[in-house]
């Protein structure tokens, strides 16, 4: 069979075979990333790197198709660094509900938002999902790279990082592991821990969300803030020196076993479609 009988990218494929598809399944991921500076050292599509790489895997390996990778985010805060393209929140949000109506038109009716921009994609995609739940009867999940396998990541790279510091140790492993010639290891450097001390108050939804239970208040800092803040690290939070392809590839297999995982079980889930309840 060809390409276009069996690849996990529905971009990939002819019509007639998503329709055969869809004769059998009615579940996609839909991958989002990002694309935002990730140090000296690493491409800015290492959020989309994750988003796709993942999603590509896991479709593979479940029967499940894949849409093309979304390969912009919200990414506001990384705009003090040169190249960021960032999507406004709404935009967002907008565009995935959008993506998942028109794939609904077709007979889908299960979808899996692959979030690659660890945490930060997370309230609008959450809104999307609530959306398409709620006005459409969508089965809708955001699967965050950064929170699905999230305790096997920390085992992997200390839970200092815990798969969630920037640019750090666990996402430039992965990238030595997806994409080798994306990194360039001698300007890696080690950054600012991920978890503020205890009088700080926190900058993003990853601080709220840190494995030792501090009191926080979310703090929202603009780009130029961002931009000093983070000057001497050159944008990395973790220490990227750390990372090593080895580690990388432990960290795919552990995001794409418990996501698979997670893909069965909802493919086993009925969802009835209905009309509009109320808007969200």
């Amino acid at each position: 069979m060809s390409l276009l009988e069996t690849s996990p990218w529905l971009h990939e494929r002819s019509w007639p075979s998503i329709k055969s598809y869809l004769e059998r399944d009615d579940l996609i991921l839909i991958p989002v990333g990002a694309t935002e500076q990730h140090g000296a050292h690493a491409a800015m599509m290492l959020d989309t790197g994750w988003a796709a790489g993942i999603s590509e895997a896991v479709a593979a390996r479940t029967s499940t198709l894949a849409a093309p990778p979304l390969h912009y985010g919200w990414s506001s805060g990384h705009m003090g660094y040169a190249g960021c393209i960032t999507l406004g929140a709404e935009t967002l949000t907008n565009v995935l509900v959008e993506v998942c109506q028109s794939l609904m038109v077709h007979g889908f009716r299960k979808f899996v938002l692959v979030n690659g921009n660890r945490i930060a994609n997370v309230p609008p995609m959450d809104v999307a999902a609530s959306r398409l739940r709620i006005r459409h009867g969508a089965l809708t999940a955001v699967l965050d790279v950064g929170l699905i396998a999230r305790r096997e990541v920390g085992e992997i790279v200390g839970f200092d990082d815990a798969g969630l510091g920037h640019a750090g140790d666990a996402e430039t492993s992965y990238l030595l592991h997806y994409r080798r010639e994306m990194v360039d290891m001698t300007k890696a450097v080690a950054g600012p821990a991920q978890v503020p001390n205890a009088e700080a108050p926190a900058t993003s939804l990853m601080h709220l969300s840190g494995p030792f239970g501090r009191n926080s208040v979310l703090l929202k800092s603009s780009p130029e803030e961002f931009a000093r803040s983070t000057a001497g690290s050159v944008g990395v939070a973790g220490d990227a020196t750390r990372a090593t392809p080895e580690k990388g590839a432990r960290i795919f297999e552990a995001v794409v076993a418990n996501s698979c995982t997670f893909i069965e079980s909802i493919r086993r889930k009925t969802v009835s479609v209905h009309d509009l309840i109320t808007p969200i």
